[in-house]
């Protein structure tokens, strides 16, 4: 029989198998929860459990243990590492046999294979090596870092010779010997013709590749098979800004007529052609707004902003277009001469002209390279328009570093 009461103090008598059920009170409607045989004798007489109140023991080390337990480092005030694992103490106070510490480990039993019931031999353990560093993954081609040797005019001379360079410039001269074979017969001269001018396109691509491109190696002749991009529009960027530097000579030659001071003049407009050039070349190339851009004043600001930079390349341009014409006219020029000094014909011989033609390709890859690098290192400095707009309330969420860079206006 369950005897209990209510909170209001009406009294049940239930069976012994209501026992963990519910039932409801008449007289104030509430659900008693039907106490079990093992709660009976913690009710109390208003049907509330007795709660006696929980021994305190008394704990001296409590503090150091809750500081090993939950302090936020490893180690204790003389700096040696925490051991959190139970003590032989902590086992004793659970129970343990006080001879546990003299009590050595039973013998591990042999285990047997189930299906054959040959015994398992235990396997040795061989402690593993320290941890080395891992090996550095090998980036691909197009994830290599930047080279300093391409970012230099003086280091580009040594990054002309590596292979892939040197590749490139080896097929220029494979054309430019295959164009000088064939200008020994007119019927070839067509030929010829298209040789040169695909090698005046591609000196105006490896300005692209270097320069707006920022690659740091040659682009291979006829980069991507694509006439318009890889013949059509090079070619027309390198034919005008041979023109227009150019051209000024050329009409006074044909207007001034002969004399010493026309002579002077033809001399003087052809010099600034060749200063001019290098700057004409880079605005078609890679400005975009050529016909905008091709402006003397804009021109002028161009050099004036790269100006140690340009004067080497104009020394280069120099170099190599004298050497270029030479191979190409030379013995043509000096023929009046070649009638009284028989031995100059011996500068037609191939031990000097292929040499030379070899140093002129290294030359103008050089020259075109220098262009590449003055895009690169002083683009924002030109006084080009029609060029890339960040608005100024961009400018102000630009990081310190970007807004210092930006030139002053």
């Amino acid at each position: 029989m369950l005897s209990f009461a209510c909170h209001c103090g009406h009294k049940f008598d239930l069976a012994d198998d209501e026992a963990g059920g519910l039932i409801q009170c008449p007289q104030c409607h509430r659900l008693n929860d039907v106490p079990t045989l093992g709660d009976l004798a913690h009710l109390d007489a208003d049907g509330t459990f007795k709660i006696d109140a929980s021994p305190l023991a008394a704990e001296h080390d409590r503090m150091r243990k809750l500081r090993e337990a939950f302090a936020p480092t490893h180690l204790d005030d003389d700096g040696d590492e925490i051991d959190l694992r139970p003590s032989f103490d902590d086992v004793r106070r659970a129970g343990a046999p006080p001879d546990l510490e003299s009590r050595k480990p039973l013998p591990s039993r042999p285990k047997y294979d189930p299906a054959t019931g040959e015994l398992l031999a235990e396997l040795p353990i061989i402690p593993s090596p320290p941890p080395q560093a891992p090996p550095k993954p090998r980036t691909l081609n197009y994830a290599k870092p930047r080279s300093a040797r391409a970012e230099n005019p003086w280091g580009a001379l040594v990054e002309l010779l590596m292979p892939v360079n040197a590749v490139v410039m080896f097929f220029v001269f494979l054309a430019y010997f295959l164009a000088q074979m064939a200008s020994y017969s007119l019927v070839m001269w067509i030929g010829a013709l298209g040789i040169i001018a695909l090698m005046l396109a591609h000196y105006a691509v490896v300005v692209e590749e270097i320069g707006p491109e920022e690659r740091d190696e040659l682009p291979r002749p006829l980069r991507n098979v694509s006439l318009s991009d890889d013949v059509w529009r090079p070619l027309c960027n390198a034919l005008g800004a041979l023109m227009l530097s150019f051209a000024p000579a050329i009409l006074i030659r044909m207007y001034a007529g002969p004399g010493q001071l026309a002579a002077i003049a033809v001399l003087i407009a052809t010099v600034g052609g060749m200063i001019v050039f290098p700057a004409t070349l880079l605005t078609l190339v890679a400005s975009g707004a050529a016909l905008s851009n091709l402006r003397p004043d804009r021109v002028i600001g161009l050099i004036r902003a790269a100006a140690p930079a340009y004067a080497l390349a104009t020394a280069t341009w120099f170099v190599a277009a004298i050497l270029t014409v030479w191979n190409t006219l030379g013995l043509a020029l000096i023929d009046p001469l070649t009638q009284t000094h028989a031995w100059l014909w011996k500068l037609n011989h191939p031990a000097v002209v292929y040499p030379l033609i070899a140093v002129s390709i290294y030359l103008m890859h050089w020259f075109c390279w220098q262009l590449g690098l003055i895009h690169r290192h002083h683009h924002a400095e030109f006084p080009w328009v029609l060029q890339r707009h960040i608005p100024l309330n961009r400018l102000a969420t630009l990081p310190d570093q970007a807004r210092a860079a930006r030139p002053p206006k």
